[in-house]
């Protein structure tokens, strides 16, 4: 059982990061064309 939590761990961290990644990329392309939705964050 705790082998398990430990590899469902690490691919929530994966995941986690793929998702920052993403986010990432998004905000650069929405930049381009919203900066103010942005700037509400």
């Amino acid at each position: 059982m705790r082998a398990n939590f430990k590899i469902l761990l690490e691919i929530l961290k994966t995941a986690r990061y793929r998702l920052k990644f993403r986010t990432k990329f998004k905000n650069s392309k929405f930049q381009i064309c919203s900066p103010p939705r942005l700037n509400l964050k």
